[in-house]
Protein backbone atom coordinates (compact mmCIF):
# COMPACT_ATOMS: atom_id res chain seq x y z
CA UNK A 1 0.00 0.00 0.00
CA UNK A 2 1.24 3.52 -0.80
CA UNK A 3 2.25 5.65 2.16
CA UNK A 4 -0.09 8.47 3.12
CA UNK A 5 -0.17 10.99 5.95
CA UNK A 6 -2.98 11.05 8.50
CA UNK A 7 -6.17 12.07 6.66
CA UNK A 8 -7.42 15.65 6.90
CA UNK A 9 -10.75 16.62 5.33
CA UNK A 10 -10.74 19.24 2.56
CA UNK A 11 -13.86 20.66 0.89
CA UNK A 12 -14.26 20.31 -2.87
CA UNK A 13 -15.25 23.97 -3.08
CA UNK A 14 -11.98 25.03 -1.41
CA UNK A 15 -9.95 22.93 -3.83
CA UNK A 16 -11.87 24.34 -6.79
CA UNK A 17 -11.32 27.92 -5.64
CA UNK A 18 -7.59 27.52 -4.99
CA UNK A 19 -6.87 25.62 -8.22
CA UNK A 20 -9.19 27.46 -10.60
CA UNK A 21 -11.50 24.49 -11.18
CA UNK A 22 -15.26 24.24 -11.37
CA UNK A 23 -17.75 22.05 -9.50
CA UNK A 24 -20.54 21.36 -12.03
CA UNK A 25 -23.01 20.35 -9.31
CA UNK A 26 -23.18 23.13 -6.66
CA UNK A 27 -24.79 20.72 -4.20
CA UNK A 28 -21.55 18.76 -3.98
CA UNK A 29 -19.40 21.77 -3.02
CA UNK A 30 -19.30 20.68 0.64
CA UNK A 31 -18.14 17.13 -0.07
CA UNK A 32 -15.06 16.36 2.03
CA UNK A 33 -12.08 14.48 0.60
CA UNK A 34 -9.06 13.01 2.38
CA UNK A 35 -6.86 11.68 -0.41
CA UNK A 36 -6.29 11.54 -4.15
CA UNK A 37 -5.00 8.96 -6.64
CA UNK A 38 -4.93 8.38 -10.38
CA UNK A 39 -4.77 4.59 -9.99
CA UNK A 40 -8.28 3.16 -9.56
CA UNK A 41 -6.78 0.10 -7.84
CA UNK A 42 -5.25 2.27 -5.11
CA UNK A 43 -8.41 4.18 -4.19
CA UNK A 44 -9.15 4.50 -0.48
CA UNK A 45 -12.41 5.69 1.08
CA UNK A 46 -12.64 9.48 0.89
CA UNK A 47 -10.42 9.80 -2.21
CA UNK A 48 -10.65 11.92 -5.31
CA UNK A 49 -10.07 9.69 -8.32
CA UNK A 50 -8.17 11.54 -11.05
CA UNK A 51 -9.66 10.28 -14.34
CA UNK A 52 -7.20 11.55 -16.94
CA UNK A 53 -7.23 11.20 -20.71
CA UNK A 54 -4.63 8.65 -21.83
CA UNK A 55 -2.91 7.57 -25.03
CA UNK A 56 -5.17 4.54 -25.51
CA UNK A 57 -8.09 5.02 -23.12
CA UNK A 58 -9.69 7.58 -20.84
CA UNK A 59 -9.32 7.11 -17.11
CA UNK A 60 -13.04 7.76 -16.81
CA UNK A 61 -13.65 4.15 -17.81
CA UNK A 62 -12.30 3.19 -14.36
CA UNK A 63 -14.59 5.49 -12.39
CA UNK A 64 -17.03 2.67 -11.44
CA UNK A 65 -14.14 0.67 -9.96
CA UNK A 66 -12.92 3.73 -8.06
CA UNK A 67 -16.41 4.44 -6.74
CA UNK A 68 -16.79 0.86 -5.52
CA UNK A 69 -13.53 1.22 -3.55
CA UNK A 70 -14.75 4.38 -1.82
CA UNK A 71 -13.94 7.34 -4.07
CA UNK A 72 -16.15 10.31 -3.19
CA UNK A 73 -15.26 12.61 -6.10
CA UNK A 74 -13.58 12.62 -9.48
CA UNK A 75 -11.15 15.06 -11.12
CA UNK A 76 -11.63 14.94 -14.87
CA UNK A 77 -12.33 16.83 -18.08
CA UNK A 78 -15.52 17.23 -20.14
CA UNK A 79 -14.97 13.88 -21.87
CA UNK A 80 -14.73 12.13 -18.53
CA UNK A 81 -17.61 14.01 -16.91
CA UNK A 82 -20.20 11.99 -18.83
CA UNK A 83 -18.86 8.84 -17.15
CA UNK A 84 -18.69 10.24 -13.62
CA UNK A 85 -21.12 7.54 -12.42
CA UNK A 86 -22.92 9.91 -10.09
CA UNK A 87 -19.76 11.05 -8.27
CA UNK A 88 -19.24 14.76 -7.51
CA UNK A 89 -16.74 16.19 -9.95
CA UNK A 90 -13.95 18.71 -10.15
CA UNK A 91 -13.85 19.82 -13.78
CA UNK A 92 -10.73 20.99 -15.62
CA UNK A 93 -9.79 21.38 -19.26
CA UNK A 94 -6.39 19.95 -18.30
CA UNK A 95 -6.80 17.62 -15.32
CA UNK A 96 -3.21 16.37 -15.45
CA UNK A 97 -1.97 19.95 -15.47
CA UNK A 98 -3.73 20.72 -12.17
CA UNK A 99 -3.15 17.31 -10.54
CA UNK A 100 -0.07 18.46 -8.65
CA UNK A 101 -1.73 21.54 -7.21
CA UNK A 102 -4.82 19.55 -6.16
CA UNK A 103 -2.65 16.85 -4.58
CA UNK A 104 -0.67 19.43 -2.63
CA UNK A 105 -3.88 20.91 -1.18
CA UNK A 106 -5.39 17.53 -0.32
CA UNK A 107 -2.28 16.55 1.67
CA UNK A 108 -1.80 19.90 3.39
CA UNK A 109 0.98 21.33 1.22
CA UNK A 110 3.79 19.44 3.01
CA UNK A 111 6.51 20.82 0.75
CA UNK A 112 6.11 24.23 2.38
CA UNK A 113 7.62 22.80 5.57
CA UNK A 114 10.56 21.01 3.90
CA UNK A 115 13.83 22.06 2.31
CA UNK A 116 13.51 20.54 -1.17
CA UNK A 117 16.40 19.89 -3.54
CA UNK A 118 15.62 18.56 -7.03
CA UNK A 119 18.33 16.93 -9.16
CA UNK A 120 17.92 16.52 -12.90
CA UNK A 121 20.23 15.53 -15.76
CA UNK A 122 20.96 12.46 -17.86
CA UNK A 123 23.59 10.95 -15.56
CA UNK A 124 24.46 11.41 -11.93
CA UNK A 125 21.02 12.08 -10.44
CA UNK A 126 21.05 9.14 -8.04
CA UNK A 127 24.61 9.64 -6.80
CA UNK A 128 24.16 13.40 -6.41
CA UNK A 129 20.93 12.89 -4.46
CA UNK A 130 22.65 10.42 -2.12
CA UNK A 131 25.53 12.83 -1.57
CA UNK A 132 23.10 15.67 -0.87
CA UNK A 133 21.17 13.58 1.64
CA UNK A 134 24.41 12.65 3.40
CA UNK A 135 25.46 16.30 3.57
CA UNK A 136 22.07 17.35 4.92
CA UNK A 137 22.22 14.70 7.63
CA UNK A 138 25.76 15.67 8.55
CA UNK A 139 24.50 19.24 8.98
CA UNK A 140 22.08 17.98 11.63
CA UNK A 141 18.94 17.83 9.50
CA UNK A 142 16.65 14.82 9.34
CA UNK A 143 16.81 14.15 5.62
CA UNK A 144 14.88 12.10 3.10
CA UNK A 145 15.67 10.87 -0.39
CA UNK A 146 13.42 10.04 -3.36
CA UNK A 147 14.82 8.43 -6.49
CA UNK A 148 15.66 5.46 -8.66
CA UNK A 149 16.80 3.20 -5.84
CA UNK A 150 13.71 3.91 -3.74
CA UNK A 151 12.85 6.22 -0.87
CA UNK A 152 14.76 6.90 2.32
CA UNK A 153 13.17 8.63 5.31
CA UNK A 154 15.94 9.60 7.70
CA UNK A 155 17.64 6.30 6.90
CA UNK A 156 14.53 4.11 6.68
CA UNK A 157 14.08 2.44 3.28
CA UNK A 158 10.74 2.50 1.45
CA UNK A 159 10.26 0.86 -2.02
CA UNK A 160 9.25 3.04 -4.97
CA UNK A 161 8.17 2.14 -8.50
CA UNK A 162 9.43 5.26 -10.30
CA UNK A 163 12.39 7.62 -10.18
CA UNK A 164 9.90 10.43 -9.55
CA UNK A 165 6.49 9.28 -8.22
CA UNK A 166 3.24 10.54 -9.73
CA UNK A 167 2.04 13.82 -8.19
CA UNK A 168 -0.56 12.33 -5.78
CA UNK A 169 1.92 9.75 -4.48
CA UNK A 170 4.72 12.31 -4.25
CA UNK A 171 2.73 14.82 -2.18
CA UNK A 172 1.43 12.02 0.04
CA UNK A 173 5.00 10.80 0.53
CA UNK A 174 6.18 14.29 1.45
CA UNK A 175 3.28 14.48 3.89
CA UNK A 176 4.44 11.27 5.58
CA UNK A 177 8.00 12.59 5.72
CA UNK A 178 6.78 15.77 7.41
CA UNK A 179 4.81 13.71 9.94
CA UNK A 180 7.94 11.69 10.76
CA UNK A 181 10.02 14.77 11.38
CA UNK A 182 11.97 14.92 8.12
CA UNK A 183 13.23 18.45 7.50
CA UNK A 184 14.90 18.25 4.08
CA UNK A 185 14.52 16.06 0.99
CA UNK A 186 16.85 15.44 -1.94
CA UNK A 187 15.04 13.95 -4.91
CA UNK A 188 15.68 12.96 -8.48
CA UNK A 189 13.56 14.77 -11.05
CA UNK A 190 13.34 12.89 -14.35
CA UNK A 191 12.50 14.51 -17.67
CA UNK A 192 9.36 12.34 -17.79
CA UNK A 193 8.32 13.78 -14.43
CA UNK A 194 8.71 17.33 -15.70
CA UNK A 195 6.75 16.73 -18.91
CA UNK A 196 4.01 14.74 -17.15
CA UNK A 197 3.62 17.20 -14.28
CA UNK A 198 4.69 14.83 -11.50
CA UNK A 199 6.49 17.62 -9.63
CA UNK A 200 3.74 20.18 -10.13
CA UNK A 201 2.72 21.82 -6.88
CA UNK A 202 6.35 21.92 -5.67
CA UNK A 203 8.84 24.77 -5.57
CA UNK A 204 12.37 23.48 -5.00
CA UNK A 205 14.69 25.45 -2.76
CA UNK A 206 17.48 24.39 -5.12
CA UNK A 207 17.36 22.77 -8.55
CA UNK A 208 20.51 20.96 -9.74
CA UNK A 209 21.52 20.17 -13.33
CA UNK A 210 24.24 17.55 -13.71
CA UNK A 211 24.69 17.08 -17.48
CA UNK A 212 22.82 16.17 -20.65
CA UNK A 213 23.53 13.48 -23.23
CA UNK A 214 21.48 11.22 -25.49
CA UNK A 215 18.74 9.33 -23.64
CA UNK A 216 14.95 8.93 -23.60
CA UNK A 217 14.59 10.03 -27.22
CA UNK A 218 11.85 7.41 -27.58
CA UNK A 219 9.81 9.68 -25.30
CA UNK A 220 11.05 13.18 -26.21
CA UNK A 221 11.80 12.68 -29.90
CA UNK A 222 14.69 15.14 -30.17
CA UNK A 223 17.54 16.40 -28.02
CA UNK A 224 16.01 19.88 -28.15
CA UNK A 225 12.77 18.58 -26.65
CA UNK A 226 14.75 16.60 -24.06
CA UNK A 227 16.68 19.73 -23.09
CA UNK A 228 13.49 21.81 -22.95
CA UNK A 229 12.01 19.31 -20.50
CA UNK A 230 15.04 19.59 -18.22
CA UNK A 231 15.16 23.38 -18.56
CA UNK A 232 11.54 23.69 -17.41
CA UNK A 233 12.72 23.01 -13.85
CA UNK A 234 14.81 26.19 -13.75
CA UNK A 235 12.03 28.76 -13.62
CA UNK A 236 10.59 30.66 -10.62
CA UNK A 237 7.43 28.53 -10.62
CA UNK A 238 9.53 25.45 -9.87
CA UNK A 239 12.77 26.56 -8.20
CA UNK A 240 14.23 29.33 -6.07
CA UNK A 241 17.85 28.91 -7.16
CA UNK A 242 19.79 26.85 -9.69
CA UNK A 243 23.07 24.93 -9.45
CA UNK A 244 24.20 24.06 -12.97
CA UNK A 245 27.10 21.99 -14.28
CA UNK A 246 28.69 23.77 -17.22
CA UNK A 247 31.17 21.17 -18.43
CA UNK A 248 28.91 20.47 -21.43
CA UNK A 249 27.32 22.80 -23.97
CA UNK A 250 23.81 22.06 -22.69
CA UNK A 251 24.73 23.18 -19.19
CA UNK A 252 26.33 26.40 -20.42
CA UNK A 253 23.21 27.10 -22.45
CA UNK A 254 20.98 26.43 -19.46
CA UNK A 255 23.05 28.70 -17.20
CA UNK A 256 22.23 31.59 -19.54
CA UNK A 257 18.60 30.59 -20.07
CA UNK A 258 17.58 29.92 -16.45
CA UNK A 259 15.34 32.60 -14.92
CA UNK A 260 16.35 32.01 -11.30
CA UNK A 261 19.66 32.86 -9.55
CA UNK A 262 22.41 30.55 -10.88
CA UNK A 263 25.58 29.10 -9.37
CA UNK A 264 27.73 27.16 -11.84
CA UNK A 265 30.18 24.33 -11.21
CA UNK A 266 32.67 22.53 -13.45
CA UNK A 267 35.82 20.46 -13.65
CA UNK A 268 36.97 21.34 -17.17
CA UNK A 269 35.42 24.78 -17.70
CA UNK A 270 35.34 28.16 -16.01
CA UNK A 271 32.63 28.28 -13.32
CA UNK A 272 31.72 29.83 -9.98
CA UNK A 273 32.87 26.63 -8.25
CA UNK A 274 35.67 24.56 -9.83
CA UNK A 275 37.38 21.30 -9.07
CA UNK A 276 41.03 21.93 -9.98
CA UNK A 277 42.47 18.52 -9.10
CA UNK A 278 41.29 14.97 -8.37
CA UNK A 279 43.36 12.53 -6.32
CA UNK A 280 42.00 8.95 -6.38
CA UNK A 281 42.90 6.53 -3.60
CA UNK A 282 41.76 3.22 -2.17
CA UNK A 283 38.99 4.92 -0.16
CA UNK A 284 37.59 6.97 -3.04
CA UNK A 285 39.01 10.32 -4.07
CA UNK A 286 39.88 13.80 -2.85
CA UNK A 287 38.84 16.90 -4.78
CA UNK A 288 40.53 20.26 -4.56
CA UNK A 289 37.72 22.77 -4.93
CA UNK A 290 38.03 26.50 -5.56
CA UNK A 291 35.04 28.77 -4.86
CA UNK A 292 35.91 32.43 -5.16
CA UNK A 293 38.82 33.11 -2.78
CA UNK A 294 38.27 29.86 -0.90
CA UNK A 295 40.18 26.67 -1.58
CA UNK A 296 39.20 23.43 0.14
CA UNK A 297 39.59 19.66 -0.06
CA UNK A 298 36.42 17.61 -0.46
CA UNK A 299 36.59 13.86 0.20
CA UNK A 300 34.34 11.38 -1.61
CA UNK A 301 33.96 7.71 -0.76
CA UNK A 302 33.19 6.74 -4.37
CA UNK A 303 35.63 6.55 -7.31
CA UNK A 304 35.41 7.90 -10.86
CA UNK A 305 35.88 11.30 -12.50
CA UNK A 306 32.17 11.49 -13.24
CA UNK A 307 31.48 10.97 -9.54
CA UNK A 308 33.85 13.84 -8.84
CA UNK A 309 31.41 15.94 -10.89
CA UNK A 310 28.50 14.55 -8.88
CA UNK A 311 30.30 15.34 -5.63
CA UNK A 312 31.06 18.84 -6.87
CA UNK A 313 27.38 19.31 -7.72
CA UNK A 314 26.30 18.25 -4.23
CA UNK A 315 28.98 20.32 -2.46
CA UNK A 316 28.09 23.42 -4.50
CA UNK A 317 24.39 22.98 -3.75
CA UNK A 318 24.86 22.60 -0.01
CA UNK A 319 27.09 25.67 -0.04
CA UNK A 320 24.52 27.66 -2.04
CA UNK A 321 21.88 26.75 0.56
CA UNK A 322 24.11 28.10 3.32
CA UNK A 323 24.98 24.81 5.01
CA UNK A 324 28.35 24.56 6.80
CA UNK A 325 31.13 23.39 4.50
CA UNK A 326 32.42 20.89 7.07
CA UNK A 327 29.01 19.18 7.09
CA UNK A 328 29.17 18.53 3.36
CA UNK A 329 32.72 17.21 3.65
CA UNK A 330 31.96 14.96 6.62
CA UNK A 331 28.76 13.60 5.09
CA UNK A 332 30.00 12.84 1.58
CA UNK A 333 33.23 11.11 2.61
CA UNK A 334 31.46 7.93 3.69
CA UNK A 335 28.72 7.68 1.06
CA UNK A 336 28.18 4.42 -0.81
CA UNK A 337 25.52 4.43 -3.53
CA UNK A 338 23.82 1.13 -4.47
CA UNK A 339 24.76 0.16 -8.03
CA UNK A 340 26.78 3.32 -8.68
CA UNK A 341 30.50 2.52 -9.00
CA UNK A 342 29.94 0.23 -6.05
CA UNK A 343 33.20 -1.51 -5.17
CA UNK A 344 32.78 -5.12 -4.09
CA UNK A 345 35.71 -6.56 -2.17
CA UNK A 346 35.48 -10.14 -0.90
CA UNK A 347 39.20 -10.83 -1.07
CA UNK A 348 39.40 -11.46 -4.82
CA UNK A 349 42.68 -10.57 -6.60
CA UNK A 350 41.02 -8.08 -8.97
CA UNK A 351 38.82 -5.01 -8.81
CA UNK A 352 35.08 -5.73 -9.01
CA UNK A 353 32.65 -2.87 -9.51
CA UNK A 354 28.86 -2.84 -9.87
CA UNK A 355 27.37 0.02 -11.86
CA UNK A 356 23.93 0.39 -13.45
CA UNK A 357 25.12 2.53 -16.35
CA UNK A 358 22.17 2.71 -18.74
CA UNK A 359 22.98 5.17 -21.51
CA UNK A 360 25.81 5.42 -24.07
CA UNK A 361 27.42 8.31 -22.21
CA UNK A 362 27.17 6.70 -18.77
CA UNK A 363 28.64 3.39 -19.99
CA UNK A 364 31.55 5.24 -21.58
CA UNK A 365 32.16 7.19 -18.35
CA UNK A 366 32.26 4.00 -16.30
CA UNK A 367 34.63 2.22 -18.69
CA UNK A 368 37.02 5.16 -18.92
CA UNK A 369 37.17 5.78 -15.17
CA UNK A 370 40.73 5.56 -13.83
CA UNK A 371 41.35 2.60 -11.54
CA UNK A 372 43.84 2.33 -8.67
CA UNK A 373 47.20 1.27 -10.09
CA UNK A 374 45.82 1.43 -13.63
CA UNK A 375 44.49 -2.11 -13.34
CA UNK A 376 42.87 -3.31 -16.60
CA UNK A 377 39.20 -4.18 -16.47
CA UNK A 378 36.17 -4.47 -18.68
CA UNK A 379 32.51 -3.80 -18.02
CA UNK A 380 29.84 -5.90 -19.65
CA UNK A 381 26.07 -5.50 -19.71
CA UNK A 382 23.85 -8.53 -19.28
CA UNK A 383 20.29 -8.81 -20.53
CA UNK A 384 18.63 -7.73 -23.74
CA UNK A 385 18.03 -4.10 -22.83
CA UNK A 386 21.46 -3.63 -21.28
CA UNK A 387 23.20 -5.38 -24.18
CA UNK A 388 21.52 -3.04 -26.66
CA UNK A 389 22.65 -0.03 -24.63
CA UNK A 390 26.21 -1.33 -24.53
CA UNK A 391 26.17 -1.90 -28.28
CA UNK A 392 25.18 1.72 -28.85
CA UNK A 393 27.94 2.82 -26.46
CA UNK A 394 30.76 0.82 -27.98
CA UNK A 395 29.82 1.42 -31.60
CA UNK A 396 28.46 -0.47 -34.55
CA UNK A 397 30.32 -3.70 -33.87
CA UNK A 398 31.39 -3.90 -30.22
CA UNK A 399 33.74 -6.77 -29.44
CA UNK A 400 35.15 -6.95 -25.93
CA UNK A 401 36.75 -10.35 -26.56
CA UNK A 402 40.32 -8.96 -26.92
CA UNK A 403 40.03 -7.44 -23.44
CA UNK A 404 38.54 -10.67 -22.18
CA UNK A 405 41.37 -12.78 -23.56
CA UNK A 406 44.22 -10.53 -22.45
CA UNK A 407 43.27 -9.80 -18.84
CA UNK A 408 40.82 -10.81 -16.12
CA UNK A 409 37.41 -9.32 -16.78
CA UNK A 410 34.72 -8.40 -14.28
CA UNK A 411 31.26 -9.12 -15.69
CA UNK A 412 28.39 -7.43 -13.94
CA UNK A 413 25.44 -9.83 -14.21
CA UNK A 414 22.33 -7.72 -13.80
CA UNK A 415 19.09 -9.55 -13.11
CA UNK A 416 16.30 -8.55 -15.52
CA UNK A 417 12.74 -9.73 -16.15
CA UNK A 418 12.55 -12.57 -18.68
CA UNK A 419 11.63 -11.54 -22.20
CA UNK A 420 10.30 -13.52 -25.09
CA UNK A 421 12.64 -14.56 -27.88
CA UNK A 422 15.45 -17.05 -28.50
CA UNK A 423 18.46 -17.51 -26.23
CA UNK A 424 21.94 -18.77 -26.98
CA UNK A 425 22.84 -22.41 -26.30
CA UNK A 426 24.33 -21.52 -22.91
CA UNK A 427 21.26 -19.62 -21.74
CA UNK A 428 22.71 -16.13 -22.06
CA UNK A 429 20.54 -13.24 -23.31
CA UNK A 430 20.50 -12.56 -27.04
CA UNK A 431 20.21 -9.10 -28.43
CA UNK A 432 16.58 -8.06 -29.08
CA UNK A 433 15.39 -7.48 -32.64
CA UNK A 434 15.21 -3.73 -32.07
CA UNK A 435 18.97 -3.56 -31.46
CA UNK A 436 20.16 -5.78 -34.31
CA UNK A 437 19.82 -3.11 -36.97
CA UNK A 438 21.98 -0.79 -34.86
CA UNK A 439 24.83 -3.30 -34.75
CA UNK A 440 24.49 -4.48 -38.33
CA UNK A 441 23.55 -7.98 -37.24
CA UNK A 442 21.03 -10.12 -39.06
CA UNK A 443 18.25 -12.19 -37.47
CA UNK A 444 19.96 -15.34 -38.72
CA UNK A 445 23.32 -14.47 -37.17
CA UNK A 446 23.13 -11.77 -34.52
CA UNK A 447 26.56 -10.45 -33.64
CA UNK A 448 25.68 -10.42 -29.96
CA UNK A 449 25.59 -14.22 -29.86
CA UNK A 450 29.31 -14.98 -30.32
CA UNK A 451 30.14 -11.96 -28.17
CA UNK A 452 28.11 -13.26 -25.25
CA UNK A 453 29.55 -16.75 -25.73
CA UNK A 454 33.08 -15.33 -25.69
CA UNK A 455 32.45 -13.52 -22.44
CA UNK A 456 30.92 -16.57 -20.82
CA UNK A 457 33.43 -19.18 -21.96
CA UNK A 458 36.59 -17.16 -21.32
CA UNK A 459 38.54 -18.75 -18.48
CA UNK A 460 39.61 -15.30 -17.26
CA UNK A 461 36.05 -14.09 -16.83
CA UNK A 462 34.64 -13.36 -13.43
CA UNK A 463 30.92 -12.98 -12.75
CA UNK A 464 29.51 -10.94 -9.93
CA UNK A 465 26.48 -12.67 -8.46
CA UNK A 466 23.27 -10.60 -8.38
CA UNK A 467 23.32 -10.35 -4.58
CA UNK A 468 26.85 -8.86 -4.83
CA UNK A 469 28.04 -11.10 -2.00
CA UNK A 470 30.39 -13.40 -3.86
CA UNK A 471 32.45 -13.75 -7.00
CA UNK A 472 31.97 -17.00 -8.88
CA UNK A 473 32.74 -18.69 -12.16
CA UNK A 474 30.52 -17.61 -14.99
CA UNK A 475 27.00 -18.95 -14.62
CA UNK A 476 24.46 -18.07 -17.33
CA UNK A 477 21.62 -18.57 -14.85
CA UNK A 478 22.74 -15.42 -13.06
CA UNK A 479 21.82 -13.44 -16.13
CA UNK A 480 18.16 -14.35 -16.39
CA UNK A 481 16.72 -14.19 -12.85
CA UNK A 482 13.65 -11.92 -12.75
CA UNK A 483 13.77 -8.66 -10.79
CA UNK A 484 11.41 -5.68 -10.54
CA UNK A 485 11.50 -3.22 -13.42
CA UNK A 486 12.08 0.46 -12.67
CA UNK A 487 10.68 3.31 -14.66
CA UNK A 488 11.56 6.98 -15.13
Amino acid sequence: MLLRPAPVEVRLADIAERCGLSVPDPSSADVRVTGITLDSRSVQPGDIFAALPGAHAHGASFIPQARDLGAVAVLTDLDGLASAAGLPALLSSDPRGCLGAVSALVYGEPARDLVLIGVTGTNGKTTTAYLLQAGLRAAGLRAGLIGTTGVLMDGESVPSARTTPEAPDLHALLGVMRERGVQAVAMEVSSHALVLGRVDGLVFDAAVFTNLSQDHLDFHGTMEAYFAAKASLFVPERARLAVIGVDDDWGRRLAVQATVPVTTFAIHHHADVRCVSISPDAQGQALTVVAGPDRTTVRLGIPGDFNAANGLAAWTTLRALGLPAHAADDGMAGVRVPGRMEIVDVGQPFLAVVDYAHSPDSVERVISSPRPGGAPSSFSAAGETATATSARSWGASPDPSPTCSSSPMTIRARRIPPRSGPRCSRGCPRMPMSARSQTGASPSRPRSLPRVRAMCSCSSARVMSPDRRRVASCSPSMMSTPSPMRYP
